[in-house]
């Protein structure tokens, strides 16, 4: 568990059923990943580097979906 709370700090500054820090940080993660999805997007269509751009949008999309997954965990109570 320190390793996910060393990774994802904010996901579990949430406290069990408190809507307004969950929706906030819902919508952190959200436009995040979008600008920084549309960004990688982008520079993505560069000819010699565009494949390192492409896995680093792809592990940013991995982060943010699993900062969403852990969101709803500790909204709802499973971990702590």
């Amino acid at each position: 568990m320190s390793i996910l709370k060393k990774y994802w700090p904010m996901s579990f500054q949430i406290e069990r059923g408190n809507v307004g820090a969950f929706v906030v940080q819902l919508v952190v993660f959200l436009i995040a990943c979008t600008v920084v999805g549309w960004l990688i997007r982008l520079l993505a269509h560069i000819w010699i580097i565009g494949w390192i751009f492409g896995l680093l949008g792809a592990l940013l999309e991995l982060y943010c979906v699993a900062g969403i997954v852990l969101d709803i965990l500790v909204f709802v109570g499973v971990i702590q």
